[in-house]
Order: C-alpha cells, then structure tokens, then sequence
C-alpha cells in the first residue's frame, strides 16, 4: 500500500510523554500525515468528540484522567473511532484493560514502530474503502430498487391495458 493513499488520513496521539509523541508523528510524517497531539485524556475528549480522526493511537497510560475513562467516550461506546494501543514494556500490564474493548491493534514502543504504524494505516484504510464501498452499494442498491419497482408498476399497467385491449377486440 503507498503512502499517498495514507496522506488523506487524520490521526490523533494521546500521550503524555512528548519524546514519544515526537517518535510517533515523525514515522507518520514519513507516510504524509500530520498527526494531531494530545497529552491529557480531557483536550482528546473534547477533540474528538468535534472531529473523528480516522485514527487515534492511545498509551495505556494516559486511558483516566479523573472521571473520565476512554472507554466511556460516546464514540468508543458507540464503536465509532478505530484506535489503536501505544504501550511501553514498562506499562504492559495495563494492556490488560484494554481486551474488552474493540481497538485496531497495539503499537509496542521497543518494536519497529514504522512497520507497526504502516501495518495500522494499511488497515484503516482499507475498512474505510470497504465503507464507502458498501455506502455506494446501498445507494446502487437503493436505485435499482426504484427501477424495478417503477418496471413493475409499468407491466402491471400494461397488463390492464392488454386486457382492456381483448375485451374491447372481444366485443368487436
């Protein structure tokens, strides 16, 4: 996959930690995307509830911030945002918070990040190809449903004229 096809891509990072924001946004940057940084849960909240990014990376460590908790944003509530979960050996064990939830992947700190964020990208945009390729097929769908319908009014109409046409043939 190329990385044009990435660069129409809106992603957000949700870490507190700027050294590793900076590591994330410069492999994005190699694929054309300019990622949107967040280091509190609350400014990410309040973001993405404006705009959905097409992809959120989120450290384990930064999922409460008070009584805020991630997985109780309307949209991952509603499975609306693809995100994905930037953990660190260090902080592994809090990875076990995030089985129940419908994330994307993980982004391992101490692994190849670049090969990590390519395979995500990849996968992003796939399903959003997938969904627009489905809208298009619900809307084709949709007007062809119309044409037969409107095929099927006109037999039936041709119909009652053919028999008006014999009965009238009949009684001449």
């Amino acid at each position: 996959m190329s990385s044009t096809n990435f660069q129409k891509l809106n992603v957000a990072i949700l870490t507190s930690d700027i050294a590793e924001a900076k590591k994330l946004s410069d492999h994005l940057r190699e694929f054309g995307i300019f990622a949107h940084y967040h280091q509190e849960l609350d400014e990410f909240w309040v973001s993405v509830n404006n705009q959905r990014p097409d992809l959120c990376i989120i450290d384990v460590a930064k999922m409460s911030q008070g009584g805020l908790v991630f997985k109780n944003h309307p949209r991952v509530i509603k499975d609306d945002l693809k995100y994905a979960f930037y953990y660190s050996e260090e902080n592994k064990v809090l990875v076990n918070s995030t089985y129940h939830l419908p994330h994307i992947g993980y982004v391992r700190k101490e692994v190849n990040l670049k090969g990590q964020l390519e395979t995500l990208l990849a996968r992003v945009v796939r399903e959003k190809d997938s969904s627009q390729k489905e809208k298009f097929l619900e809307a084709r769908i949709q007007r062809l449903q119309k044409i037969s319908s409107r095929l099927v009014s006109d037999i039936n109409e041709s119909v009652k004229i053919l028999e008006n046409l014999s009965t009238v043939s009949n009684l001449i």
